[in-house]
């Protein structure tokens, strides 16, 4: 079953080992490759299997077509939810996420990728220092770590006060309307800082943008997958 997931900072190793937590949560464990956690799972939701819905916000709209729903903001589609195969331990190391995207197939597309630092972050929404434009530093072309955090501006938001609302009321930091995503999602961003070790990814719980080693699978770390929607 997919669980709302917890990330969590942890502190830099070598030179920057990472931005953000990894392992499982307060009150959690994590044995022999699953997680147990006191969340509820209004997480989980089913794919959408409607034609086409809109979701209209005073800001933009969202198009949700079968098992993905496009950002008319940004042109990307992206996938609804995460598989339950992605959901049952404590996360996947990044070059299973990037060989994920390029396997996916769905609504009869298979050019999906795994996203870039820019193009998640161009999801965020209510977190004004980590949505595109923020004072976080981190894009596609700013991806050293000592110089492109700015401080504490890719640390996120309050957990669970994002736009996004489920039927408990916690929200995450997404568009309103869509089918949630909790949990940290892997970038194809590498981070140069640390030679090359981590790469970027966003938590949608709190909006927060950090580094992760790539070889971590235990961070709560999935595979969100994109495409650029041509037709």
């Amino acid at each position: 079953m997919f669980k709302k997931l917890l990330t969590f900072t942890m502190s830099l190793s070598l030179l920057v080992l990472s931005v953000s937590g990894s392992g499982c949560g307060a009150g959690e464990s994590c044995q022999n490759g699953s997680c147990s956690s006191q969340l509820n799972d209004a997480g989980r939701l089913p794919v959408n299997t409607t034609t086409a819905t809109t979701t209209a916000t005073t800001t933009e709209t969202t198009t949700a077509v079968a098992g993905a729903w496009i950002d008319t903001t940004s042109g990307l589609m992206w996938q609804n939810v995460v598989p339950s195969g992605q959901a049952d331990d404590c996360g996947i190391a990044w070059q299973e996420a990037v060989d994920y995207c390029n396997d996916l197939v769905l609504d009869n597309y298979d050019d999906w990728r795994l996203p870039s630092i820019s193009e998640l972050r161009s999801r965020i929404r209510g977190c004004p220092a980590t949505m595109t434009g923020g004072l976080c530093g981190v894009t596609d072309n700013c991806t050293d770590a000592s110089s492109c955090t700015n401080g504490m501006a890719c640390e996120g938001c309050v957990t669970y006060q994002g736009p996004d609302t489920d039927s408990t009321g916690a929200g995450t930091y997404e568009p309103a309307g869509i089918p949630d995503i909790y949990g940290g999602f892997w970038s194809s961003t590498t981070e140069t800082y640390n030679y090359g070790l981590d790469a970027w990814n966003v938590d949608f719980q709190d909006g927060s943008v950090g580094s992760q080693i790539k070889t971590d699978d235990g961070a709560y770390l999935w595979a969100l997958c994109v495409r650029t929607n041509v037709n």
